[in-house]
């Protein structure tokens, strides 16, 4: 299904499952994403990155993205890179959207898969608070190395993280 031409940001929100039983919310953003709505955007999925999990914006039927629009979901990434269990991801980019990222040079970015130097492991898996990415090293190889910091991050996460219930959210389309 494709938008009209000018039709306004919108977006519909799916829950899956992916290969590893990881929840997997999927964002179907139509539409324009620019200056106007980019409020819109960061309140449908920081909500989602507090939550934890993979998050995927797909982007199938995005109209347009302008410079607003992409401020936007780079604040979004940084925020769930900060913080730790949660993976956001973009998917179904249109040639546009891929070249816009290409261009500003942060398709990589969104789409290269970190892993850690000394061991090898996937960076920032969600729930994982050990896979935290801690300048291109993971969390368990920090901790382990020594670093009392990593070893205090290490051990609060873990506290944290048990201690701390998931709240489903509502799901509601603009």
């Amino acid at each position: 299904m494709s938008t009209a031409p000018g039709t306004p940001f919108h977006y519909e929100i799916e829950e899956t499952r992916d290969e590893n039983d990881f929840n997997v919310t999927v964002v179907k953003c139509r539409g324009r994403l620019v200056g106007k709505n980019t409020t819109e955007i960061r309140e449908v999925v920081q909500p989602l990155i507090l939550r934890g999990g993979r998050i995927a914006l797909d982007f199938a039927n995005l109209e347009y993205l302008d410079s607003s629009g992409l401020g936007a979901i780079v604040g979004l990434k940084v925020s769930a890179i900060s913080r730790g269990h949660c993976v956001l991801e973009l998917k179904n980019l249109t040639p546009r959207v891929k070249q816009l990222l290409t261009i500003t040079n942060l398709l990589q970015l969104f789409s290269a898969i970190s892993r850690c130097r000394i061991c090898g492991q996937e960076l920032n898996i969600p729930f994982k608070p050990e896979t935290l990415d801690c300048g291109g090293d993971c969390l368990k190889c920090m901790a382990d190395s020594g670093d009392p910091e990593c070893v205090e991050t290490l051990r609060q996460t873990l506290v944290d993280r048990r201690s701390t219930p998931v709240k489903p959210i509502k799901h509601e389309m603009s």
